[in-house]
């Protein structure tokens, strides 16, 4: 009897021991895995800065925000999510004529799907909505050929910017933008889409 108890509990803890393995290595899963941190900056070498204008909201602020950019000749990447571009189709596709669309969805999967639908093109950047992400976000985006963008700036620090900064703006800031594109080009900066300062 004695002996069927240490098997039987030998037995027990070799299961139990088994379990943990499993356990530990699925938790662990993805801490092995590489995935690439968020670009928040540009070439260095390069006299441009990238402009990322996180869309909320505000169809009269973004004509606004595309026409100073135009009139400047400067471009950037206006980051939308579904919500938005489902409520906006003609905007977005408006955005692209002369900009650079990317995805701030919560859910990347479905944005991607929606803004493809409407631009019938690839989007291949994406930002977090509100700047907040995990492993699990990035690795998600990279999956799907996503390069994940965070910002070097916001347009409140547009006097310590420099070459090949990415400065966040929202459409509700277009006001100020008149006087800080004007700033850049004197300093020599062009303003241009993240992917050309990336690229």
């Amino acid at each position: 009897m004695k002996r069927v108890s240490v098997i039987a509990n030998s037995c027990i803890a070799f299961v139990l021991v088994g379990l943990a393995v499993v356990v530990f290595s699925a938790d662990l899963s993805g801490v092995f895995l590489t995935v690439s941190a968020p670009m928040r900056n540009g070439h260095r070498d390069r006299n441009a800065v990238a402009m990322m204008v996180v869309v909320d909201g505000g169809g009269a602020q973004i004509e606004s925000l595309m026409n100073t950019l135009a009139e400047r000749g400067a471009a950037a990447t206006f980051f939308v999510n579904d919500a938005f571009a489902l409520r906006n189709m003609n905007m977005v596709r408006q955005i692209a004529v002369h900009n650079e669309i990317g995805n701030a969805g919560a859910n990347i999967g479905d944005t991607h799907t929606i803004l493809y639908g409407i631009l019938g093109a690839r989007t291949t950047l994406f930002t977090p909505p509100n700047g907040s992400y995990t492993r699990g976000t990035l690795r998600t985006a990279e999956s799907m050929g996503y390069t994940t963008i965070m910002w070097s700036r916001t347009i409140e620090q547009w006097q310590a910017v420099m070459a090949g900064d990415i400065i966040k703006i929202s459409p509700s800031e277009v006001a100020i933008l008149p006087q800080i594109l004007d700033d850049f080009l004197t300093r020599g900066l062009s303003v241009q889409s993240v992917s050309a300062v990336i690229g």
